[in-house]
Formats: structure tokens, C-alpha cells, sequence
């Protein structure tokens, strides 16, 4: 079976990072890219500031210390960095443009305010020069001075500065780094939304989903509507402490040729309760009822087994997910409970003791859920998927198995929420007791359609060719079967 999720899932959201529709993933800076006019590579001036007349460095003006520099280091608006005195440093006072108080007095010029442009210039050339580290600590000299004018272009500077970093830092996957530059850029008076959207992604991606939701609702809650939006979207794909899923499945098939032909269906719907006591670890106790009904009169060969054909099983067990929520441990225990006198291994009404173990894994392709369409599109959509599961059940007696499904698959055609395409697929099986029915291989092509948006739903139709395998206990004749198939899968996912 394959699970499709109407929620976004949580691994989606770690792995691409947030923002945009499913939310579509955010690469590192899309943020950034909202606000106008993107910035440079390097800082340069967005326009050229006026000086008037000489550099003065005055003793009397001595900017104190401000926020320091991701990763340790001098402090950003320290005045005494590496350097710090030197004509030829960073910002320093070059020797011909020292003038002394009285000089600029009798000049006419605020001392304090020529060397707030002093410190300004200095924080221009030493970006043009590559030296942002430098620069951020002349824009933060700046910031502190008399003239409010240049103390904004100075803010701004420093903070475009800061945010720059940031979103290399996040390009290059140094999450801390990224983290404490945008805590920088805040300080320096950047947009609160944008840093809290931010971090909020950061932490998402660090596995941090508490700290992450912190982060989100002060975005969710800003003037901008689009990073609210994306905003709102990520945390609702966050993992909540308590959730419920329902599961729905009906297969339907007509065996055209081949042992125990006839048509079947089996409806098959699972409700699960989890509860995750601790958000930072992806372990869960979980409550589930399973419920099907065989409608063909048992399975047939190439089917599926009568344990989950034709019965009701509740259980309580612990779930534990890994590698993004790919791959699923699993150990759960209950009762059994047979619906219908058809074959199986319980009488109708039985009840039994159901212990049960295993493993599923399940891959998919980015694009396999695009977004909905405006009207009626056309399209080249691939998408593939893969599905294991491995489990074993004691019951009467012990039995397990595994199961392997491929598919490749593309949409062809977009009518508002529903995708049209074709598919291909391959499928295997095998059972611990050679059963007739875990012992095939097949393989198909057809048509699928897809329910894009509220919820996902799933419909494949396929035509499968398949040969139950030598070690089936006893091997039909003929070995071989066709099936036309039919398959309707989808599921709900809630938090409070």
C-alpha cells in the first residue's frame, strides 16, 4: 500500500526547505529575493554618499561595542579590531586627512559628523574591497553617530550586510553560521519578519520543530502576506504531540486468465492515533483499528493473504521514523478478529491474539504532486515511487513476508485538482510458508489519474501479467495469470 498524504510532510519540509505552495521548498535566499532591488555580491553603495570636506577621526568620538561577529571574533562595532589605529586599515584615518578639532572647527564642519561619513566611506571601500567584516564594523561605527540620515544608511548597510552573510552561510549549509548572522541582521534593525521566517526555517531544517513553530507564528503574524503565508503553511506541516490519520484503500480485480479466475474486491480503511511524546525524537505510541472485507470470496492467486483480506485487527504499538520519515520501524500487539466465514485462517467471529513487527519504506520524486492548474493544461510531469514493507505476525502460528512495488509514472494532462497521466509498474512477493498467494511477480501498465488539492486521492487502473514463483506450496497450473486492476488510494492527516 501507498500512503498518500493529504498533509505536507514534515520530511518534505527538512529536506527542501519551506515557503511557497505544497509549501513549496524555499531555496536557501528565496526570501531574500522578495525584497527589491536584490542585493549585490559584494556591499557597494546604492547611492554615492556626499562627502563634505576632509576624513576626520576625532578621540572624542569612540563608538562603543555592538553585537559580535557569528562564529566569535572582535566585536562587529569595536574600535579597536585588527588594524585599528593604522592609516592603511580598514576605516582608518588616513595621514593627510587628520585634521585636529580646532582645524574642522575653524572649517566650519561637525567634527562628530565628519567622522560618522568618514566611518561610512570607510564601510563602502572596504566592501568594494571584499572585507565585509570590515565594513560591517565601519556601518556600525556609523550607526552610532549624530547625523540620523547617515545613522539609517549605516543601519541599512549593515544590516544588507548581515543578511548577505546569512544567506551564503544557509548556501553553503552552515546552518549555525546562517543562524547567528540572521540573529546579527535582526540586531542590526533588518525586517523582523524576514529574520523570523528565517530562522523559523533553520530550525526546521536543524530538526528543531519546537524552536521552529516559535519562529513561524511571529512570521505568520507580520504586514507581509506572502512570507505570512508561507509562514502559515510550514507550520502546519510541523509535527504536532497528537495526530490522526485515516487510511482508505479499495482494490478491486477481474483475473482474465489463469487459476481461480473471477472478480474481487477488497475495501480496506485503517484509523491511527499517534502521540509523540517528544517532538526532537520521531518516536510515537500509537493506537490503530484496521478494518477489511473481501468481497471475491478469498483471495485467489497473486492476491492477497486472508490475515488481512477479510478481518479486523486492533492494536496499540510504538512507531519509530527515520531517514526523513522514509523509513518506518514499527512493533504493535492486539486481537484478531475474523468478519466473514469465507477461507482464512480464523473462524467467523474468532478472536486471536496479533502480535506483529516490521518495516516499511516508501520513495517518491520530487513533482509527483504539483500544484493545481488554472483550467485546462498540458504538461510533462514525471514522478516515481517506490514502496517495501517487511513484517512478521504471530497468530496460531507464525507466518511474515515482504512486499516490493515500483512505479513510473508521468502526468500528461491538467484539469484544475486533477492530474491525468499513465503509469508502469512492477511488483513482488514473498511469504515465509510458500502461501500461493506471497509467492508471484508481476508487472503492468495504465492510465492514473490524481486529486492534486483538498486532499490527495489516487486511482490507478492497470492491466498486470504475472507468474506465481516455484517455491509456492502448491504451485498452480497454470503458473501464469492476467489481471485487470483497479486501485484507489487516499488518506487524511490532523493535529489539534
Amino acid at each position: 500500500m501507498m500512503l498518500c498524504t493529504g498533509a505536507t510532510p514534515w520530511r518534505d519540509l527538512r529536506q527542501r526547505g519551506p515557503a511557497g505552495a505544497v509549501p513549496a521548498p524555499v531555496p536557501p535566499g528565496a526570501a531574500r529575493e522578495r525584497r527589491a532591488p536584490p542585493p549585490p555580491p559584494s556591499l557597494s553603495p546604492r547611492r554615492a554618499p556626499r562627502r563634505v570636506g576632509p576624513a576626520i577621526v576625532l578621540a572624542a568620538w569612540r563608538p562603543g561595542d555592538v553585537d559580535p561577529a557569528p562564529g566569535g571574533g572582535p566585536a562587529v562595532g569595536a574600535g579597536g579590531g585588527p588594524g585599528a589605529g593604522r592609516a592603511d586599515a580598514p576605516g582608518g584615518a588616513a595621514g593627510g586627512d587628520r585634521v585636529p578639532d580646532a582645524e574642522a572647527a575653524d572649517a566650519g564642519i561637525d567634527p562628530l559628523e565628519a567622522a560618522q561619513r568618514a566611518r561610512l566611506d570607510a564601510g563602502y571601500a572596504a566592501a568594494e574591497r571584499g572585507d565585509d567584516g570590515a565594513a560591517r564594523r565601519a556601518f556600525a561605527e556609523a550607526a552610532r553617530g549624530p547625523r540620523r540620515e547617515l545613522a539609517r544608511q549605516a543601519l541599512r548597510e549593515l544590516n544588507e550586510s548581515w543578511l548577505d552573510e546569512a544567506y551564503r552561510r544557509k548556501a553553503r549549509g552552515d546552518l549555525h553560521g546562517a543562524w547567528e548572522a540572521f540573529a546579527a541582521a535582526a540586531a542590526a534593525g533588518a525586517d523582523p519578519q524576514t529574520v523570523e521566517s528565517e530562522l523559523g526555517y533553520l530550525a526546521v531544517q536543524r530538526g528543531r520543530p519546537t524552536e521552529a513553530a516559535r519562529h513561524l507564528r511571529t512570521a505568520a503574524t507580520g504586514p507581509d502576506r506572502t512570507l505570512a503565508g508561507d509562514a502559515d503553511e510550514a507550520l502546519a506541516a510541523l509535527p504536532r504531540h497528537l495526530t490522526s490519520e485515516v487510511y482508505l484503500e479499495a482494490f478491486g480485480w477481474r483475473r482474465a486468465q489463469g487459476a481461480a479466475r473471477g472478480r474481487y474486491l477488497v475495501p480496506f480503511a485503517q484509523l491511527t492515533l499517534r502521540w509523540r511524546p517528544d517532538l526532537a525524537r520521531d518516536v510515537s505510541l500509537y493506537a490503530r483499528l484496521d478494518l477489511a472485507r473481501d468481497f471475491g470470496g478469498g483471495a485467489p492467486v497473486g492476491g492477497v493473504p486472508p490475515s488481512y483480506a477479510d478481518g479486523m485487527v486492533a492494536a496499540v504499538g510504538v512507531l519509530y521514523r527515520a531517514w526523513q520519515e522514509r523509513l518506518d520501524l514499527f512493533a504493535q500487539a492486539g486481537s484478531a478478529t475474523r468478519l466473514s466465514p469465507t477461507a482464512g485462517d480464523l473462524q467467523q467471529g474468532a478472536t486471536r491474539l496479533d502480535l506483529r513487527a516490521g518495516a516499511t519504506l516508501g520513495l517518491e520524486t520530487d513533482g509527483c504532486w504539483p500544484r493545481p492548474a488554472h483550467g485546462v493544461e498540458l504538461g510533462w510531469r514525471p514522478c516515481a515511487d517506490a514502496w517495501w514493507e517487511a513484517s512478521v505476525l504471530h497468530r496460531d502460528h507464525d507466518d511474515g513476508g515482504t512486499f516490493l512495488r515500483g512505479r513510473l509514472g508521468a502526468s500528461l494532462l491538467f484539469t484544475g485538482p486533477v492530474a491525468w497521466g499513465v503509469v508502469a509498474e512492477g511488483r513482488s512477493g514473498l511469504d515465509v510458508h510458500g502461501e500461493i498467494y506471497g509467492q508471484f511477480v508481476d508487472a503492468g501498465a495504465g492510465l492514473r489519474a490524481r486529486l492534486l488539492a483538498p486532499i490527495h486521492v489516487d486511482v490507478v487502473a492497470t492491466v498486470n501479467r504475472g507468474r506465481i514463483l516455484g517455491v509456492a506450496k502448491p504451485t498452480p497450473d497454470p503458473a501464469t495469470y492476467t489481471d485487470l486492476r483497479l486501485l484507489l488510494v487516499t488518506s487524511y492527516e490532523r493535529s489539534p
